[in-house]
């Protein structure tokens, strides 16, 4: 049985994408998770796979800034997902000259983490949480919120390049791959796609 552990910042969807991964609606007043692993999912199928996700709270102090759950976290579990606000993220790297949260906590915290502790055979996803729907304006990107993304991170990769002869998103390699998802964690079926990829 395949194991999957979803880590990002608050507010960012995970317990969100647990909820549609079981068939289940998240409430609109659905408080963050509380402890730093708060609810699991074990022995479900999505799609025909059996597997497990394990939800974790969002704030930096209990996992993200914290080595030692965070080392421990993605060391027993056979898959990683980073969930983040896409339209945050999108923000974040079309204007590149500004510090961003998201883009920090994944160069200074999560990748550091997990090169250190990398064994073959366990995966890193990133997974950007969008909506489709423009009433839900705090994740909504219009378009195609995946080539938007790496579009406006290689334009800041390429000025960067020339002025300081170094990426200001060194860890653009990880978007371009098949391991990144733009989902909208309210959609079941996307949800459920995107589910039965990771935990193959």
């Amino acid at each position: 049985m395949a194991t999957l552990v979803l880590i990002g910042p608050q507010l960012a969807g995970k317990t969100t994408f647990l909820n549609s991964a079981k068939n289940e609606k998240t409430e609109d007043n659905n408080p963050p998770t509380r402890k730093t692993q708060d609810t699991f999912w074990r022995g479900v199928k999505i799609g025909g796979v059996s597997g497990r996700i394990t939800d974790t709270n969002g704030s930096m102090t209990a996992v993200l800034n914290n080595k030692s759950v965070l080392s421990d976290l993605i060391s027993d579990n056979d898959y990683v997902a980073f969930m983040f606000n896409g339209k945050e993220f999108l923000q974040e790297v079309s204007k590149p000259e500004n510090a961003g949260e998201i883009s920090n906590i994944i160069k200074n915290l999560l990748l550091p983490t997990w090169e250190s502790l990398f064994e073959k055979g366990k995966q890193l996803f990133f997974i950007a949480n969008v909506s489709h729907n423009p009433t839900k304006k705090s994740f909504y990107i219009e378009g195609n919120a995946r080539e938007r993304i790496l579009s406006a991170m290689k334009k800041a990769n390429e000025e960067y390049s020339n002025l300081a002869k170094n990426m200001r998103y060194p860890f653009i390699n990880y978007f371009e791959s098949n391991n990144f998802y733009c989902i909208d964690a309210t959609n079941f079926k996307e949800v459920q796609d995107a589910g039965n990829v990771m935990l193959k």
